[in-house]
């Protein structure tokens, strides 16, 4: 089972001829910032369903958040990349408020 696993996250898929414009108007969206942290720089467009389950949501726009690579790591993924997290949106909102407000 473990292999079967690997072989289907680790599969490639072909990204839409429109991804490059869909992950553009994602990050202007998103105000040109991470969701959970605010940072302005190494921004990455993750998908909250995931591709190689939800080929057909690769261009919903409810289904993609702007996060910084580090925050794509640990909440869009929780730390693992085999992994995925459906509260990811209310978790970078939750992080944003703290960092926003903090002392």
């Amino acid at each position: 089972m473990k292999g079967l696993f690997r072989e289907h996250i680790t599969k490639r898929y072909k990204r839409s001829k429109d991804w490059r414009k869909v992950r553009k108007v994602i990050i202007i969206r998103d105000n040109k910032e991470c969701k959970a942290c605010g940072r302005k720089w190494g921004l990455q467009v993750h998908h909250i369903l995931p591709l190689h389950l939800f080929p057909h949501l690769e261009l919903v726009h409810s289904n993609l958040i702007t996060l910084c690579g580090k925050c794509h790591f640990l909440i869009g993924h929780l730390g693992s990349w085999k992994s995925w997290n459906r509260e990811v949106i209310e978790m970078a909102q939750m992080l944003y408020e703290k960092i926003k407000n903090r002392p």
